[in-house]
């Protein structure tokens, strides 16, 4: 395996074009297409196959894209690095669910930056899960979630930020809510609940019945785009996520009541090695956390 190979395997499947692969990289489009069989016979692996729609990954080349694309990035982190000299330098990318605590992050990434202005940062938005897909993978180096997860593998610290859990609903359903939800109320609505696999333990214990007694009609894994469901009369079950509402908007979170509350974590892989980028996001995380705590 070699990093010309990897290259052109990574423009290929962003492409999904040879030709417009090859023009990436400056190779001819056979020249790529070899490199890239060379790959496969390698794997011992098709990572490609045609379709009627064109060129597809397959599961195999699926997995590689992520490999690939934290080998070339460490690579290309790697020459930036032995070209600085003291100055840190390199690349941080992060996975972020919708996530209260992200403020803090926020905060953390500026102080990471005003300290080396080389850095350069990526964040990308998505769900918990593929957020922690990403980091068992290695295209991620660090995944903002909230609690519960699976922490198998994994090394995290625990945000200052909380989320509430409560129901997204129209403004005309809320005012029957004044005071909150109760689990009885909970029971008796058909709901929008997460999809996610740790939903049913996270709620069990405030709900004091079991969870597949909730009137379910379907799941979701972004809240922004289910709090849309919201508009159209659906009812919502998930977290206050700050900066979702407008002035203009005609839906409303109502809290769960008693309060429920659930924890903001930043997750990284357990037992590998830091890199310097890595280990300075930290050590700024950690003054953040402190700054607002004092």
């Amino acid at each position: 395996m070699n990093l010309i190979a990897l290259r052109c395997f990574v423009e290929a499947a962003r492409t999904l074009n040879l030709t417009a692969a090859a023009e990436r990289v400056f190779l001819t489009q056979p020249t790529l297409s070899r490199r890239i069989a060379e790959l496969e016979d390698e794997f011992g692996t098709k990572l490609f196959v045609r379709t009627g729609r064109g060129l597809e990954l397959t599961e195999k080349g699926m997995q590689l894209l992520h490999q690939a694309q934290a080998i070339l990035n460490l690579v290309e982190e790697t020459k930036r690095t032995m070209k600085a000299g003291d100055d840190l330098t390199g690349d941080l990318t992060i996975d972020a669910a919708e996530v209260p605590a992200f403020d803090e992050v926020a905060r953390a990434l500026a102080r990471l930056r005003s300290a080396h202005p080389n850095v350069r940062v990526h964040v990308e938005s998505t769900n918990g899960e593929r957020a922690l897909g990403d980091l068992r993978s290695g295209a991620a180096q660090f995944a903002l979630v909230n609690a519960p997860v699976d922490l198998n593998g994994l090394d995290y610290a625990e945000l200052r930020a909380r989320a509430r859990w409560g129901l997204w609903m129209s403004d005309a359903l809320a005012r029957s809510f004044p005071t909150g939800i109760a689990p009885d109320a909970l029971r008796h609505l058909p709901l929008y609940v997460p999809r996610h696999p740790l939903i049913a333990n996270r709620l069990a214990g405030w709900l004091g019945f079991p969870f597949d007694e909730l009137r379910i009609c379907g799941t979701y894994n972004l809240i922004n785009n289910a709090r849309r469901l919201a508009r159209t009369g659906a009812v919502v079950l998930g977290l206050d996520v700050p900066g979702l509402l407008d002035a203009s908007d005609d839906v409303r979170f109502v809290a769960l009541e008693p309060e429920l509350l659930t924890d903001a974590l930043l997750v990284w892989p357990n037992g590998r090695r830091q890199n310097s980028v890595e280990a300075a996001f930290l050590e700024a995380l950690r003054e953040e956390v402190a700054a607002a705590g004092a």
